[in-house]
């Protein structure tokens, strides 16, 4: 195109021009016109050749030298790729496919170039492809030549790079050649020097606005750091510290020991710790409680120490007030121990006297009452008149209710002072409730009700609890129906028993009393469990009675771990319900009331006993002889133990304390069946005296290898729990309580020596005495 542009400018100019100058020249006739023609178009071709192949011969030149700088350029690009150590790849910026890879990107990415020539950029940039083809329009438009990416590895690694791409043409094709630089371990260690800078600018911040007061000091104690808080603290001004040495806050009252002490640890090269009574610039002492310590480079060399002190003054002040009022609360605490010791020793002196008391009084009413009730016993075996029989029934049925209401006050008593215990053993529920309504029939009988109990199949046969409490609840109970439902609108009255499994879960057995008496409103029902409380309270009295006979069931219910409730109405009788949860038991082997024990019983306290010089060998007693030692210290007792034993046809040695028993026992060794002996007599008791018998008889049978043994049996009035436990531990084969009446007496013999019961002993009637009919179980 410009040669053509060229020539035809040529042509032009030499038409123009050669005419112009032949016209000046030369006159122009007309026959030489053809032949001025064709000279000047011979003389026009030979310079445009010769032109023209000066013109060819300079652009061949020139083409060639260009077509050598190219070749030159591309061997000296292919040896810079080749040999380059930086990552370098060529990408086609339009697919995105690596046209080639050098032999650093080989290595780097681990891929052959054979398999890099055949992937695809966003095979190794984790970038959207839309991120990536952004990119590549930047580089490929000169926008942009860096660019920072993380690119994947044949391993799986991700590394961060740094791309610097550009455009490049190759075989006429535009492409994007790309330099790649590894910056993953640099950029972890700008993260790691940045985070570093950030400790180290928090840790100056921790430092300068601490609440401790921060100084920094050289080896010659020349102070060249200290935080504000060390200002605010003693009031000086930074440029009045720095060089400066810490003595000048020394108020002298700290002891020249404590700076000694100081420098020899740090000398150590250890940190020392303790107190300052420093001055403040205004004159003020104030107290620092200080850390100083040495700081080590990294060789360990000792550069500078560092103390961090804080201003105890505040807390020393509170600390000593503190102590102070500890001090004084100290004497108010020993002062008020002192006296709750000394109500604490008063309380279980009271505690001891009430239960001494209780002992005493049980012991005390119960020995007359023994009298009263023996002797009335032991009269109506005599020939008495109707009407002396009656009164006589009469005197035994108060003296019973004397004896009720006495243990009755002494149950509550027990209650009230928290000396109430209960015992778990076997218990047989259905012997339990037959015996009960047994010996309850003659009083139900005698008031026209009818007693009558039921007991279910499903309960178990014998249970864990306290068997002397479960009657004593059942007892007054029952008692209570019998007393309510008699004569009740000219209707007969009826009480029912009911034994039957719990439906509350949380219980194992229901124990129910109803009766068709005169039933209670609700207002006495909210009064019914208070003590001394009634339901018929008018001054008619009809019914009598302490009013402690429900409260000490509901107290017994609660000892049970069980709930007590009732149901009631005016005049439509009432149904007690008990719930308990007690425990199925295994039936346990028919044992006595009392086992003899294994061993020798403990030793006693030391009690006065007389000498003897070798213990005396057991006289037998003679053929029939029915002998009975008896150790009791109260004339009508003597009297009336004496009488029933002749009754059932024993003899009888009588001792009036512990100490004749004993010499008793020693003379007549081997004569006397038993012991029946009171436990609380002067001079010796019940429980030493036994106590002196199994320790001889222990000795004899170990010096003999006999197997002695005197059956003893206890006889008290004190029927507080306890006494029975403690008369076992002690060696007595069986527990008593006054008043005695004579078929129990009869009966225990029976049991411990083993004689046949003589023949019943009929009262004045023809009756015999304490009869009981059984009250039959419900089909």
């Amino acid at each position: 195109m410009r040669i053509a542009l060229f020539y035809g400018l040529l042509a032009a100019l030499w038409i123009v021009l050669s005419d112009v100058l032949l016209m000046w020249l030369l006159p122009q006739p007309a026959s030489l016109q053809f032949w001025i023609e064709l000279a000047k178009g011979l003389a026009f071709v030979s310079l445009t050749s010769l032109l023209l192949h000066l013109l060819l011969r300079t652009w061949e030149r020139q083409i060639s030298a260009a077509f050598v700088r190219e070749h030159q350029s591309e061997e000296r690009y292919r040896s810079v790729f080749e040999n380059n150590h930086a990552v370098m790849f060529i990408v086609d910026p339009e697919s995105g496919a690596i046209v080639d890879a050098n032999p650093a990107a080989v290595q780097f990415y681990g891929w052959s170039r054979e398999t890099l020539q055949q992937m695809n950029v966003m095979e190794i940039n984790t970038r959207s492809p839309e991120q990536i083809r952004a990119e590549m329009q930047a580089a490929k438009t000169a926008r942009r030549h860096y660019f920072e990416f993380p690119h994947r590895l044949a391993d799986g690694s991700v590394r961060d790079v740094e791309v610097y791409s550009g455009r490049i043409t190759l075989d006429n094709r535009t492409l994007l050649y790309s330099i790649v630089h590894d910056v993953t371990e640099r950029r972890r260690t700008l993260q790691a020097l940045a985070a570093s800078e950030a400790r180290l600018q928090q840790l100056s911040l921790a430092i300068e606005q601490s609440p401790n007061s921060i100084l920094i000091t050289d080896l010659e104690a020349r102070i060249q750091y200290v935080n504000q808080a060390f200002l605010t603290t003693t009031g000086y001004a930074l440029n009045e510290v720095l060089g400066s040495n810490p003595r000048l806050l020394q108020s002298g009252q700290t002891p020249h020991t404590t700076y000694a002490t100081m420098w020899a640890t740090l000398t150590l090269g250890m940190t020392w710790k303790g107190e300052f009574h420093n001055r403040r610039k205004d004159g003020n002492n104030y107290i620092e409680f200080a850390h100083v310590a040495p700081l080590r480079q990294q060789d360990g060399t000792i550069t500078h120490y560092v103390a961090v002190k804080e201003d105890i003054t505040d807390k020393k002040r509170i600390a000593a007030e503190l102590d102070q009022h500890r001090h004084h609360l100290e004497e108010l605490v020993k002062q008020r121990t002192v006296e709750l010791t000394t109500a604490r020793q008063q309380a279980e002196a009271a505690n001891l006297a009430k239960s001494a008391f209780l002992a005493n009084m049980s012991h005390e009413i119960r020995t007359p009452m023994n009298g009263v009730l023996g002797m009335i016993e032991l009269l109506a075996l005599t020939p008495l008149t109707p009407e002396q029989t009656q009164r006589l029934n009469t005197i035994r049925e108060s003296g019973k209710s004397l004896l009720h209401l006495i243990d009755d006050i002494l149950d509550f008593s027990k209650i009230e002072a928290g000396r109430l215990e209960l015992e778990q053993a076997p218990v047989a529920l259905a012997p339990l409730v037959a015996d009960l309504c047994a010996a309850l029939e003659p009083l139900a009988s005698s008031r026209a009700v009818d007693l009558r109990y039921t007991i279910a199949p499903t309960l178990p046969e014998w249970v864990n609890s306290d068997a002397v409490r479960l009657r004593q609840l059942l007892y007054n109970l029952v008692g209570n129906g019998i007393k309510f439902a008699q004569g009740h609108d000219g209707q007969r009255g009826w009480v029912q028993v009911r034994l039957e499994p719990a439906t509350d879960p949380a219980y194992t057995l229901t124990l129910s009393v109803a009766d068709n008496g005169i039933g209670m409103s609700a207002e006495a029902q909210a009064q019914l469990f208070k003590p001394f409380g009634q339901a018929e309270a008018s001054t008619t009295r009809r019914f009598g009675g302490t009013g402690l006979g429900l409260t000490i069931c509901k107290r017994i219910v609660d000892l049970l771990g069980g709930v007590m409730t009732v149901d009631s109405a005016p005049q439509c009788g009432a149904t007690f319900s008990v719930q308990l949860p007690l425990e199925a038991a295994a039936i346990p082997p028919s044992t006595p009331a009392l086992e003899r024990p294994a061993a020798a019983p403990p030793e006693p306290a030391p009690t006065p006993e007389p000498t003897a010089s070798a213990p005396a060998a057991p006289i037998p007693a003679p053929a029939g002889e029915r002998r009975l030692l008896i150790a009791e210290d109260d004339e009508i007792n003597q009297e009336v133990i004496q009488l029933q034993l002749d009754m059932l046809g024993y003899q009888v040695d009588i001792a009036n304390h512990g100490l004749e028993a004993l010499e008793l026992w020693r003379r007549n060794r081997g004569r006397y069946l038993a012991l029946l002996t009171d436990l609380h007599m002067p001079q010796m008791d019940g429980y030493s005296l036994t106590a002196a018998i199994r320790r001889e008889e222990a000795e004899h049978n170990e010096r003999t290898g006999q197997t002695e043994h005197l059956p003893i049996l206890a006889l008290t009035a004190n029927a507080l729990r306890g006494e029975a436990e403690r008369a076992q531990e002690l060696g007595m084969d069986a527990y008593l309580t006054k008043p005695l009446m004579l078929e129990d007496l009869e009966r225990a013999l029976i049991q411990w020596l083993g004689t046949a019961p003589p023949s019943p002993h009929p009262d004045a009637n023809g009756q015999t005495l304490d009869a009981q009919s059984s009250a039959a179980p419900l089909s």
